[in-house]
């Protein structure tokens, strides 16, 4: 019986896109999918949602491409810009599911200091009853440890849980700890998987 639906936050609940800052940065479509692939890359994300301060992560990044640094750079003080929104749907889904008595939690890769600028900002992480966020643990999904941790820290059984994410990676590793999973695509295709599985009326 499905009791708890566990969410990713970047791509599920919130609309997160560097390209709102580097593509008017550039101005070369060519020149900023190179940085984003071979600079910016999902590596360097993902030292800072492991926990090591992202203003820190962008130093160390900038020392070793220095001729990239001033971009490099903006990825913490123009970070802000990056969050483009709520992903459209969701807070409304996630009101419905909240009041038919199915409890709501997050687990999220995230770093630290870019966390804490939009904790309080956005009316959905209000509806969770906890989360869990990578970079305070010190483990990053799709590590089965950080699933672990959400689950005992609040006493949740795998097989009442479904969890959220939009990465299939992260999904298989809910998986196969014994939750149900979902790769997220939008929240009408979400509500629609969910009443299919589940039964629920949205």
């Amino acid at each position: 019986m499905l009791k708890n639906l566990i969410f990713d936050f970047g791509g599920v609940l919130i609309d997160w896109d560097p390209h709102a800052v580097y593509d008017p940065y550039f101005n070369d479509a060519e020149r900023c999918s190179w940085f984003m692939e071979h600079i910016c890359t999902q590596s360097f994300i993902l030292e800072g949602d492991a926990g090591k301060p992202v203003p820190q992560v962008c130093e160390e990044h900038a020392a070793r491409h220095p001729e990239w640094a001033e971009p490099i750079r903006m990825f913490w003080t123009h970070w802000p810009e990056m969050i483009t929104g709520p992903i459209p749907g969701m807070y409304a889904l996630l009101k419905q599911l909240k009041a038919q008595g199915f409890h709501l939690w997050g687990l999220t890769n995230w770093g630290r200091e870019t966390f804490r600028l939009v904790r309080d900002t956005f009316p959905a992480f209000r509806l969770l009853e906890g989360m869990v966020v990578s970079s305070e643990e010190g483990v990053i999904k799709p590590d089965p440890r950080i699933y672990r941790i959400l689950l005992e820290r609040y006493g949740l059984r795998p097989e009442e849980s479904v969890f959220v994410d939009d990465r299939a990676p992260n999904a298989d590793a809910a998986r196969a700890l014994g939750m149900d999973a979902i790769v997220f695509e939008n929240s009408d295709r979400l509500a629609q998987e969910l009443a299919g599985r589940y039964k629920i009326k949205l």
